[in-house]
């Protein structure tokens, strides 16, 4: 499971299964773990409209559904990311870096 509440657009609980694979990408100097899922319709449906209208518009700059942003957590981005490729690869999920 991987809980999603640290932004405004945070879409709260996401089960493994439902994460089709995960990537790092840059946001100006951040790195950002980007989570792509098999059904993006599921996803929206079950967040609110504000949430909704913030996936939307970064589905259509070509930005990732889902991103999480470690820097101003209290944890390092590399154990993060680690934790996630592990639980992941377990699912034989795909992982891209």
């Amino acid at each position: 499971m991987v809980s999603l509440i640290s932004t405004a657009s945070s879409v709260g609980f996401i089960a493994w299964n439902e994460i089709e694979s995960i990537s790092v990408i840059r946001v100006f100097t951040q790195r950002v773990i980007a989570i792509a899922v098999y059904d993006i319709d599921k996803l929206l449906h079950r967040i609110s409209p504000a949430k909704q209208k913030v996936i939307k518009a970064n589905l259509k700059l070509n930005y990732p559904p889902i991103a999480i942003s470690i820097n101003t957590a209290d944890v390092n981005f590399n154990e993060v990311l680690s934790i996630i490729q592990s639980k992941l690869n377990e699912r034989n999920l795909r992982v891209n870096n």
